[in-house]
């Protein structure tokens, strides 16, 4: 688990509830996405519940989502700013770097 991912569990009860439940890998990716992401999760097309009850509902997992989402949304807002003030950083520090001439990568083998 990422340092982001305690900071997101710090800011969403839901998030923190529905990962100690231990989801399924896709699953808990589609949560932490909605923790991260600035788009509003998609709501499924009309068709996509069955109306059977299932458990999950696709409606319900769309509901979990939408709800991590809006718990995230400062979280996102602070990573954002984060981000921004790394790239003024980055852009005011960049003209004096240069790459190395002679970068390679581990492992590699020179033929």
């Amino acid at each position: 688990m990422s340092l982001d991912t305690k900071e997101a569990k710090k800011h969403s009860p839901t998030l923190t509830s529905l990962l100690k439940a231990r989801p399924a890998p896709s699953r808990e990716t589609n949560l932490l996405n909605a923790a991260f992401s600035n788009t509003k999760p998609v709501k499924p097309p009309p068709g996509e519940c069955c109306g059977s009850s299932c458990d999950p509902c696709v409606m319900d997992l769309y509901a979990q989502e939408l709800k991590v989402w809006k718990e995230c949304a400062a979280f996102r807002k602070v990573l954002d700013h984060a981000a921004e003030q790394g790239a003024e950083a980055l852009a005011a520090g960049s003209e004096s770097v240069e790459a190395p001439s002679s970068c390679k990568m581990p492992g590699t083998f020179e033929w």
